[in-house]
């Protein structure tokens, strides 16, 4: 009720310029579509303003009708809807200046004298399914969308187009107001929320919590004595004081301390509602769902659906392709990729143009993945290797080239003289690079080399056992771009929400650049091994091992230069290892 009164207020009002796209994103059954529906009809009746609700599926679309029709099948309503139109509802009133308003059969009866103060206002309501042909149909003074992360793939262009909706009218200003449940983390609703900086959009949400009966006296005890909980946030498990002093340190961090009632100890639902529900909740309403209702949900989902769908706090990674790939850990600034290399701390506030020299004195190899595309974008994402890690440090991915503006964007990659594979699925384009200069060979594909190649950027990202090896330049926008990408990246869902094995071909462009990149530089034959590179360090140089401490890394580094460590050169087999003496 929160977000609708201010909804309804911002639009009443007409008066922040500002407040023009929103989201509402809640638990599974939580009233969003029942929500915009009341707000539709209330602003129906009480502005001026046309209102287009576009539904993500034909079975939502359904769902939004039945509110709206039901809505204007009340007694007090319903002469104020003209026409029996199944996806229209046109609506007709009369006004005064003083909030009164008529449905034309009240100011019929009404004295002459009386009906010149009332102004006849005509708009509608309309029911809309999410198509391209639907999103081109309407131009109105309110939007909402419903249930923005079931949009299919194939309709997120009709999604794009629907943006055009809104539109002025009589000086008001248009409102969207997009809802839905945020399922997947590559879903729109995620997509919304990460651009919402950029776009201006606002977002409240709701929980499952949020929606129940308040927790009655008889179970949570507020007669008993207080007592002291531990919550696992990431897990939504609660453990006792006495539980809790048995943790080691590590242990204990994940859990924080919360005060409960003395019913709260026994109580299943004590991670997620933490007593709001005996403390907070205040509202009768008879649509509030029933406590064992939220107590079977949380049985029934996984820990991970119910921290998506019922609670709201993240996205649900399943259906990822690369769901260890973790900003936190994978993106790094220069200087931080600097000191991996060097071994040596350095400046913090060291530039990409910097990184890049330091990366070519260290002797560091080039390596780009290169995807041609026209209508698709054109993507080539290129990366320094050091051992095995490899860092990304350039980004191009542009659409609508033609072969010699393609050729155009990639010369400032000329000073780094990369090893360029290119999807082979345009070898005339293939040829035009190498003849323009470009060291370029064709991608390693075949008959499963896309599984297999996303495994071997997995292992990259999270081997099985050591550390992760690949990383991202951060505050360079294309490589940032290409990081967003990857973690977009996913297999191909349908309407359902069922998963298939095959990635989704939408916005894929700069992680099979990538893909072809890594699988030619480290797994030529589909294993993982080290790049062969001619640059090289001297053998006299050392090379800090990332993860090795600073203070063994001087000591190794004193040694070789003081010549305590020596090397005959001499070639040594001992079982599969092989090294120099």
């Amino acid at each position: 009720m929160d977000a609708l009164w201010l909804l309804y207020s911002k639009a009443i009002s007409n008066d922040d310029e500002n407040f023009a796209r929103c989201m509402s994103y809640a638990a599974r059954g939580s009233f969003k579509t029942l929500s915009a529906s009341v707000l539709e009809v209330a602003l129906a009746l009480h502005t001026p303003r046309n209102i287009a609700h576009l539904a993500a599926t034909t079975d939502q679309s359904g769902k939004a009708q039945q509110y709206v029709r039901g809505f204007f099948s009340k007694p007090y309503l319903c002469d104020f809807r003209q026409g029996q139109n199944i996806k229209r509802i046109d609506i007709c009133r009369f006004s005064n200046d003083r909030g009164i308003h008529l449905s034309e059969k009240e100011w019929q009866i009404l004295d002459d004298s009386e009906k010149r103060f009332f102004e006849r206002h005509d708009n509608y309501i309309q029911i809309i399914t999410l198509t391209l042909q639907g999103a081109n149909s309407a131009h109105t003074e309110l939007l909402v969308v419903d249930e923005v992360d079931t949009v299919p793939v194939q309709n997120r262009g009709a999604y794009e187009e629907a943006k055009s909706i809104p539109d002025p009218r009589n000086g008001l200003n248009p409102i969207t107001l997009l809802t839905s449940t945020r399922k997947f983390s590559y879903g729109l609703v995620q997509k919304e929320l990460d651009e919402a900086a950029k776009t201006g959009l606002r977002a409240y949400h709701w929980t499952a919590v949020d929606v129940v009966q308040a927790c009655e006296p008889e179970r949570h005890h507020p007669e008993l004595p207080k007592v002291q909980l531990y919550v696992n946030d990431a897990e939504l498990t609660t453990v006792n004081e006495e539980a809790y002093s048995k943790f080691d340190a590590a242990m204990r961090e994940k859990y924080a301390p919360h005060e409960g009632f003395g019913g709260c100890a026994s109580c299943s639902l004590f991670s997620v509602c933490k007593s709001r529900l005996a403390t907070h909740q205040t509202s009768k309403s008879p649509l509030l769902k029933p406590i064992p209702w939220l107590r079977n949900r949380m049985k029934e989902f996984s820990t991970s659906m119910a921290l998506t769908q019922l609670m709201c706090r993240q996205p649900d990674s399943t259906g990822l392709i690369y769901p260890k790939l973790d900003r936190a850990i994978h993106v790094k600034t220069a200087s931080e990729i600097a000191q991996m290399v060097t071994g040596r701390t350095c400046s913090p506030g060291m530039d990409k143009g910097t990184l890049l020299r330091i990366l070519v004195d260290r002797g560091c190899k080039f390596y780009s993945g290169l995807d041609f595309g026209f209508t698709h974008p054109m993507a080539i994402v290129t990366f320094a290797v050091w051992g095995q890690n490899a860092f990304v440090v350039d980004c191009v991915s542009r659409s609508g080239l033609e072969l010699d503006d393609k050729v155009a964007v990639c010369e400032h990659l000329r000073v780094l003289n990369p090893t360029i594979y290119a999807d082979t699925e345009a070898p005339a384009d293939i040829e035009t690079f190498k003849r323009r200069g470009f060291q370029v060979r064709g991608a390693i594909k075949g008959r499963g080399s896309v599984k297999s190649g996303i495994e071997i950027v997995r292992m990259k990202i999270q081997p099985a056992l050591g550390a992760p090896t690949l990383f991202f330049l951060s505050g360079d926008p294309d490589v940032e771009f290409c990081f967003q990408q990857l973690k977009m990246y996913h297999f191909v869902t349908d309407e359902a929400g069922n998963i298939a094995d095959e990635p989704e071909k939408v916005d894929d462009d700069s992680c099979d650049a990538i893909r072809y990149g890594i699988v030619g530089a480290f797994a030529p034959n589909h294993k993982i091994g080290l790049p062969q590179n001619p640059n090289n360090p001297a053998p006299s140089e050392y090379q800090a091992a990332p993860g090795r401490p600073q203070w063994m890394n001087d000591y190794v580094a004193k040694l070789l230069d003081s010549g305590d460590i020596a090397s005959s050169g001499k070639p040594v087999k001992k079982g599969n290892f092989h090294f120099q003496q």
